[in-house]
């Protein structure tokens, strides 16, 4: 929710997936669960903070049978790697006329553990060490200027994390583990928009910007340059627009750029009717700048993206509940890198703007792992 929303907001979701992969002599498989709950609330006429808790578990079985530890051990080695991490995020966000602020701080910790057969047989039994993970993040932005169909809009952010795992000792096996990132980054955005005569609006905009990268990984400053058109008719709830950006210089040498274009249906009034959202891409085409003004939360760094990758989603909303609610089957189909597939298949059921709750199954294909199925539950409500 953003900082100034009215109104309480509590939310819940849980997410299992099942992974397996096997390549090279290593086969593993295994399942990933994890649980969120979060509020938060208007503390003022322009304050909003809230906090949510997270919780992640998972245990993999591996089997080792790599010429080099078949060489060394005798056999292939059978083992279970288990992770249990707890993380706790406050957040807070102010909303002014021409501008607005939000900061939020990350605090998690819990325990890596191995049980492998090469350990046992050395007799150091199973192998357990301490995680913890600590994340800061602010940002800003101010609208220097508005005149009627123009607007030009200035924005800042910083975040800071870092990944520890403690290590069990010179006689572990555990060894330990220290990774920091850290980035800044300074934008500005300036867009017009064009009433049509038809009643649909034109809005181009274009965005220039500098960041910063420190931590592991590749560091040094670079300039991100970004630009994106939207056309939109409210009356007929239909939405396309298309976007691209490129990193045009990094001293550490990264390059990243995309384009991507997307295509909206909403429903009709009450959420009701046919729903349809389309979204093509290729490359990295959104940065974290604008993923972070979008969510409202920084979003983790994937890698450089080069493949092309796709995303839709089919539903058709109608009443529920004595017409009190409505239901939404839908279904959608992504395809990502290295040709992976995802289908899913799942429910919203909504009433008013109360309560909401999802139920959403899904499966991941890739030429490299085995199928990964999943089921996600998702409930949220509002006063």
């Amino acid at each position: 929710s953003g900082a100034g929303s009215q109104g309480a907001v509590v939310w819940m979701s849980g997410d299992w997936r099942k992974l397996s992969r096997k390549q090279a002599g290593l086969d593993w498989s295994g399942d990933l669960f994890a649980a969120h709950v979060g509020a938060d609330a208007a503390l003022g006429p322009r304050l909003r903070g809230g906090i949510a808790a997270s919780r992640y578990a998972s245990a993999v079985t591996y089997t080792d049978g790599s010429p080099r530890t078949v060489e060394s051990v005798g056999a292939a080695v059978v083992g279970v790697h288990r992770t249990r991490m707890t993380t706790a995020t406050p957040y807070i966000g102010v909303t002014g006329d021409r501008a607005r602020a939000w900061a939020a701080l990350g605090l998690g910790g819990g325990r890596v553990e191995i049980d492998d057969a090469e350990v046992v047989n050395q007799r150091l039994g199973e192998q357990s060490s301490g995680a913890r993970f600590t994340a800061a993040a602010l940002g800003g932005s101010a609208r220097l200027s508005s005149g009627g169909s123009v607007e030009v809009r200035v924005k800042a952010s910083g975040e800071t994390s870092r990944f520890t795992v403690r290590g069990n000792g010179e006689e572990g096996a555990i060894a330990p583990l220290a990774a920091t990132a850290q980035r800044l980054r300074l934008s500005a955005e300036g867009s017009r928009t064009w009433a049509l005569s038809s009643g649909a609006e034109l809005t181009p905009a274009l965005e220039v910007g500098g960041r910063w990268d420190g931590g592991g990984g590749v560091t040094g400053a670079g300039i991100e340059i970004g630009g994106g058109v939207v056309w939109s008719d409210p009356g007929a709830g239909l939405t396309m627009e298309a976007r691209a950006r490129a990193l045009v210089a990094h001293r550490g040498g990264a390059r990243e750029h995309g384009v991507s274009a997307a295509v909206r249906l909403e429903p009709g009034a009450r959420g009701r009717g046919l729903s349809l959202s389309l979204s093509p891409s290729w490359g990295k085409a959104e940065s974290g700048m604008e993923r972070l003004w979008r969510t409202g939360a920084p979003a983790a760094e994937a890698k450089p993206r080069s493949a092309p990758r796709l995303e839709a989603e089919l539903g058709y909303g109608v009443p529920a509940l004595g017409g009190s609610a409505t239901l939404t089957p839908y279904g959608g189909f992504g395809l990502g890198e290295d040709g992976e597939r995802r289908w899913r298949l799942g429910g919203r059921l909504e009433l008013g703007q109360t309560f909401g709750l999802r139920l959403e199954a899904g499966r991941r294909d890739s030429p490299t792992t085995r199928p990964d199925n999943g089921i996600k539950l998702t409930l949220d409500a509002r006063w």
